[in-house]
């Protein structure tokens, strides 16, 4: 149900990359782990920074709103406080009256607290191997200014969403199959993901919730290249991409069945 789907507002996958290498390199100060709180704002301070640097190359080059870089980053200077903070806590993570560790890079499975006492966030061991691969914004070599990803890096992290952020590959799925039927506008989609609204709830999902869940999902799929956005002033349409389609294919049990029996 959507309420279980990642959070509509982990709108990009840019500040995953960043934030893995960001801990990355922390890790060689902290092997036991970095303290939670700390670590978090220092993130938080220097994801504005780069921010601010993926704001300036987003002008100098003219990017599309659908494809700007620094979407989802914080800004720096004093008046942007607060976005620094919600980076941290959504981007980075924090730990909530329960001791329960949430934020995009736990969501994703890339980062976890340390056993034992105190809140130490440590990276997985996907998280150490994404971090360590090359990145056309972070490293240099963009084939195109609004690039994100190298083809290795959206690989990897389609086969790491398969095999360990399972509610991230149904959304994914359950939205290119819906495009595949004729649900693609924002509005068809959002009347097709009813459907998936919880019948039981102790929480109000209002139709602002489900367009934040779909619309979050969608981007997250725009970074790496499951489907494409065309706009015609200010209508805007979805189609699934080779990619999308293989994405769906190779989770298809079926599919795999058929190749197995024919092996």
């Amino acid at each position: 149900t959507l309420d279980r789907w990642l959070f509509g507002q982990y709108n990009k996958l840019l500040p995953v990359k960043a934030n893995c290498r960001a801990l990355l390199r922390i890790a060689r100060e902290h092997p036991e782990g970095a303290p939670l709180d700390g670590v978090a704002l220092r993130i938080g301070e220097a994801a504005a920074l780069l921010g601010d640097y993926l704001a300036d190359h987003d002008r100098r080059h003219q990017t599309g709103r659908d494809d700007l870089l620094a979407t989802a980053f914080p800004r720096s200077g004093p008046d942007a406080e607060k976005s620094r903070a919600r980076y941290a806590n959504q981007f980075v993570g924090c730990v909530n009256s329960q001791g329960v560790l949430s934020g995009m890079l736990s969501d994703y499975r890339m980062a976890a607290l340390t056993p034992g006492t105190g809140e130490r966030l440590m990276l997985t061991e996907p998280a150490l191997q994404f971090a360590r691969l090359t990145n056309p914004v972070l490293d240099g070599g963009q084939t195109d200014p609004a690039q994100k990803f190298s083809p290795e890096e959206a690989a990897f992290l389609l086969d790491h969403i398969r095999a360990h952020v399972p509610v991230e590959a149904f959304a994914f799925r359950t939205l290119i199959q819906a495009i595949a039927d004729g649900a693609n506008t924002p509005d068809k989609l959002d009347e097709a993901l009813r459907v998936h609204i919880p019948v039981e709830t102790n929480r109000s999902l209002s139709p602002s919730f489900l367009t934040s869940q779909r619309s979050g999902a969608l981007s997250r799929m725009a970074d790496l290249g499951l489907i494409a956005r065309e706009r015609k002033g200010v209508r805007v349409s979805y189609t699934i991409t080779p990619q999308g389609q293989a994405f769906v294919q190779e989770g298809n049990p079926n599919n795999q069945k058929k190749e197995n029996a024919c092996s």
